[in-house]
């Protein structure tokens, strides 16, 4: 996936959505194979879909959402901008992308609607609140810290990356799902996103606990500027999980760290 994803060119709006029919497309001629017991034409649109599952990953658009505090690397990472149908944003998958630095833990996000009206595909898209938030539980384990950054999104929302770094890594079963996923899981065990949130950012700030991408940098340039000048700071916006179905938008509420 790694040498596809510098060889092949980014995708286009229209290169993506033709993916995304061509995958579906796919999955139902499958489906219709499988039920009339049809194994050649089973195996034919299983290897097709999963080829255009393929490039759609390899093409996927990597912008850098933050850099490590630690070592200033830049973290890129696959990113959907271009609507909550993609696969991406799927709460079943978990997106192939390359190794990151070694501080990395995790991403989670928010998504501003900026008053438009979200459209997503034949799922719950967990795009997350419209503001950004932490998770205490987690940005309290030792030598952690989380970056906030933006991304602009060509359905006119703006996203918010949250990455969380730590100079000494915690057992993976400390940590949460990342960013629009419903659960987490390691060797040995899994959970849903149950732990609390927690918006009042400031506090963060003065700990240097978090820290934000200087705006116009590409995220690419940690600010060091006042906690108090924080551009994510008091920004309006739901302050709740929210789900994208189609044209529902539905909003569920905070984790309150009690499992289901």
């Amino acid at each position: 996936m790694g040498s596809d994803a510098t060889t092949l060119p980014p995708l286009t709006r229209e290169q993506r959505d033709l993916l995304l029919r061509r995958n579906a497309e796919e999955l139902a001629l499958l489906l219709a194979a499988a039920n009339r017991r049809d194994v050649a034409g089973l195996r034919h649109h299983r290897d097709l879909a999963r080829a255009v599952e393929q490039e759609y990953w390899a093409r996927l658009p990597r912008p850098i959402i933050a850099v490590c505090p630690f070592d200033q690397e830049p973290l890129a990472r696959m990113f959907d901008p271009f609507g909550f149908d993609g696969l991406w944003w799927r709460p079943d998958v978990l997106p192939p992308d390359e190794p990151a630095c070694p501080h990395f833990c995790l991403v989670r996000g928010a998504v501003n609607f900026q008053g438009s009206q979200p459209w997503g595909g034949d799922f719950k898209a967990r795009v997350g609140p419209e503001v950004p938030f932490v998770i205490p539980e987690i940005l309290q384990l030792p030598t952690m810290k989380a970056v906030m950054g933006q991304l602009g999104m060509q359905n006119g929302c703006v996203a918010y990356p949250i990455a969380y770094f730590a100079l000494v890594k915690p057992d993976p079963e400390r940590l949460a799902p990342g960013w629009a996923r419903a659960r987490y899981t390691w060797p040995g065990g899994w959970n849903y996103d149950i732990k609390v949130w927690d918006f009042d950012l400031l506090p963060w700030l003065r700990q240097d606990k978090l820290r934000w991408c200087l705006p116009g940098s590409g995220n690419s340039v940690l600010a060091k500027d006042a906690p108090e000048s924080c551009p994510y700071l008091n920004l309006a916006g739901e302050r709740q999980q929210i789900e994208v179905k189609g044209q529902l938008v539905m909003k569920t509420g905070v984790p309150d760290g009690v499992p289901y």
